[in-house]
């Protein structure tokens, strides 16, 4: 038996992210370097170490901001309240800030897209869709526990009829399938 034929369906997926993990961790600093070479030949290489730190700077200064409103809507949810788009939109505001403040001029640009509320709200889009989507996949899984062979337990993901599944999750919008308000 080789080694990936033992691997569980439930260990390829955080394979295959750590893997795109390790290679954006290999390939963006590559990345950055190579801009910033091309933009200090372009316009000086001082220019290109303090648009870098600026961008550091301004980084830091957004994520200062951006953990206060998270930390505000966090107490918020703590009294009852249901999670909205503030939640959401404070947590891309965040992670602008964190494009930011590492330096470079590739993640610069990225966290300052991030932060234009149209782009925000296409990425917040974007990830409520693939987190929504991923929630249903999981809601219509069921383990089915087969036998021990070899000293390994042997265990399978089925789904179950589609006629049986649970109802869809609500669209973001506050909404449930029904037309009523949710909460």
């Amino acid at each position: 038996m080789s080694p990936s034929s033992s691997m569980g369906p439930s260990r390829r997926p955080l394979r295959r992210a750590l893997s795109a993990a390790a290679a954006v961790l290999l390939l963006v600093p590559i990345a950055e370097i190579v801009v910033a070479l091309v933009v200090a030949h372009w316009i000086g290489g001082w220019v290109t170490v303090l648009l870098i730190l600026a961008g550091s700077v301004l980084g830091l200064a957004l994520l200062r901001r951006a953990g206060a409103s998270a930390a505000r809507e966090l107490g918020r949810m703590r009294t009852g309240a249901a999670p909205g788009r503030e939640v959401g939109d404070a947590g891309l505001r965040f992670v602008a800030g964190g494009l930011l403040l590492v330096p470079g001029l590739l993640t610069d640009v990225a966290g300052l897209l991030l932060l234009l509320p149209p782009v925000r709200s296409l990425v917040a889009r974007f990830l409520g869709h693939r987190i929504r989507r991923r929630f249903e996949v999981a809601a219509r899984r069921v383990t089915v526990q087969g036998e021990v062979v070899d000293g390994v337990q042997v265990t399978s993901w089925v789904e179950d009829d589609p006629q049986s599944m649970p109802p869809r999750l609500p669209a973001s919008g506050g909404r449930s399938g029904t037309g009523r308000d949710v909460g």
